[in-house]
């Protein structure tokens, strides 16, 4: 099994490597991927954060719905 490596660092090896991956594409790649793990955590934290409550009413499948108490986050 090959040992485990980050996007960024897979990234700058294969542009440094081939030349393959241009710098603005590998640039645009790792602020995703930033953004991606800094909403992954936002979501993640949900209801530890205290942020979550219920709108009192029910989906079909009869689960109470959530919503949020505060104001979103922008990013």
């Amino acid at each position: 099994m090959a040992p485990k490596i980050s996007l960024t660092r897979y990234l700058v090896e294969e542009q440094r490597i081939g030349g393959c991956i241009p710098a603005q594409l590998r640039l645009l790649l790792e602020v995703v991927a930033r953004a991606c793990k800094s909403i992954s955590l936002a979501v993640n934290k949900g209801d530890l954060g205290d942020v979550m409550g219920t709108a009192d009413s029910e989906n079909v499948q009869g689960e109470i719905q959530k919503s949020s108490t505060s104001s979103p986050t922008k990013y």
